[in-house]
């Protein structure tokens, strides 16, 4: 029971601050005040930071066109590049081929002049026992020396054009270095761009979330000084119904009943002692309100069982506990002998009936004072 005391003791000390004392007329409404003052600087707040968004706003439109303008001019110079590479390759192509023909062209002008060579060796006696005539053989030295000319020309032809080709695959290449340059620039121009459109971006969604939640903030507080401005009403009407004055040997009791544990015995094992007093009944006997008020408290307790607290306003509480049922919840109204729970012997209590409490500002009365005398 020492431990039921210590809880039940906090308990009603919550209770008679929140129930008779708090919320009072006077925190409420400095909690009304604080509310609003609270959205005063959050409204402030929205109205300084209200052009904000559209400049983030502008300033991720221009880093957006800024870099689909570098992304467009990346494209053009990699088309650009694309178009000198395939130019150079196909200028190679026509060097190696030239080359090849040049190539060519001399080997044919060494046969020939080999040939012209080994036609001009030959001794008379050589071409009297072949049988040619010697006019034959100058026809076929001049066609030689023709023939060599004309490869000769066509080899200089071929290298002049090879030379040409050269010339023109070195511009394309430094050309091609130049626009290889260029994409490398406006790729990494892109890239800077990109990064600079993420910092923007992210800037503006981390603003709107900041402002999502000063905007919320801001509701939510709008929402909870309309609650208190509604309680601080009922408290003030609430006030003039609650004026509760209680004269000694004046209050009904709870249930008939044998009274199995008085106010102040101790109880074991710490021999604690008792807070209230413990009255027997039989399961589900009514249990009456002693007086009119709101019930701050319906719902087990560890070492009280179901138990119900009836505020009466005043710092006045009374206490219902080991009940079978409760019949009120929080908040709801009660009237002087209403039944609001029935006797039972909940929270691992030794007999069945009722435990019952009163308390004035947080302090414990003894029943027997306050209640009608007993016969």
């Amino acid at each position: 029971m020492n431990a039921r005391g210590l809880v039940l003791g906090l308990l009603t000390a919550c209770l008679g601050a929140s129930a008779s004392g708090a919320p009072s007329l006077e925190d409420t409404a400095a909690q009304l005040d604080a509310l609003k003052g609270e959205m005063r600087t959050l409204e402030l707040w929205l109205e300084r930071n209200a052009g904000n968004q559209t400049e983030l706003d502008r300033a991720l439109q221009r880093a957006d066109t800024a870099l689909a303008a570098q992304a467009r001019a990346s494209r053009e110079a990699d088309a650009a590049l694309a178009m000198k590479t395939a130019e150079v390759a196909a200028l190679s192509t026509e060097v190696a081929d030239t080359t090849a023909a040049e190539q060519a062209q001399r080997a044919a002008l060494g046969e020939a002049v080999r040939g012209a060579w080994l036609l001009s060796r030959r001794p008379p006696l050589q071409l009297l026992l072949e049988g040619e005539a010697p006019d034959e053989l100058g026809r076929l030295l001049t066609f030689q020396s023709m023939l060599a000319s004309h490869y000769a020309d066509a080899a200089a032809t071929l290298q002049a054009t090879l030379q040409t080709l050269e010339a023109q695959r070195t511009q394309l290449a430094a050309e091609q270095a130049a626009l290889t340059f260029e994409q490398q620039r406006a790729r990494a121009e892109e890239y800077r761009l990109a990064q600079a459109r993420d910092e923007n971006a992210n800037a503006l969604t981390r603003f709107r979330q900041r402002l999502s939640a000063q905007t919320a903030r801001r509701d939510a507080l709008s929402q909870d000084a309309e609650a208190l401005g509604k309680l601080l009403a009922r408290l003030k009407d609430e006030a003039t119904k609650r004026r509760f004055e209680v004269r000694p040997g004046a209050l009904p009791w709870p249930l008939e009943g044998r009274i199995l544990h008085a106010f102040g015995a101790p109880l074991p094992p710490a021999m604690a002692r008792a807070n209230g007093l413990q009255l027997g009944a039989r399961a589900g006997t009514p249990v009456r309100a002693v007086a009119s008020g709101e019930v701050v408290f319906s719902n087990w307790l560890r070492g009280f069982g179901l138990m119900i607290i009836v505020d009466h306003g005043a710092g006045w509480l009374s206490l219902y506990g080991q009940a079978e049922s409760l019949l009120y919840g929080e908040g709801q109204r009660v009237e002087t002998g209403e039944v609001i729970a029935t006797a039972g012997r909940s929270g691992g209590a030794a007999a069945t009936g009722l435990w019952f409490e009163l308390r004035q500002n947080g302090t414990p009365q003894d029943p027997l004072r306050w209640c009608l005398a007993r016969s």
